[in-house]
């Protein structure tokens, strides 16, 4: 398993309960083939973060501190979301509040 691989497991299956409202596993498998082809998200959320740097998230997340892990399980997230809204997955039934 390759680290990408791993980081996506960890952020949409370990911490599910983290995920923003509206990022459902549905949308997830539609969308994760554009997500391991795109080199910017990859670099901003492992390289920006020195996650590229460990083995796994595991190792990560107990060698750096509890707010760059964070920060970057956030980037994570927050890019898929742009790429949920990018491909009309979001709509303001999912989320009135986002589109506020």
């Amino acid at each position: 398993m390759n680290l990408k691989e791993k980081y996506w497991d960890y952020f949409t299956d370990k911490t599910k309960f983290k995920r923003p409202f509206g990022c459902t596993d549905k949308r997830l498998v539609k969308i994760k083939s554009e997500i391991f082809a795109d080199t910017f998200f990859w670099s901003d959320v492992l390289a920006r973060h020195g996650a590229d740097n460990y083995r796994n998230p595991e190792d990560f997340k107990m060698q750096t501190s509890p707010e760059n892990f964070e920060h970057c399980r956030g980037n994570f997230f927050g890019m898929i979301m742009q790429t949920m809204i990018r491909n009309n997955m979001l709509t303001s039934q999912t989320n009135p509040k986002m589109y506020r």
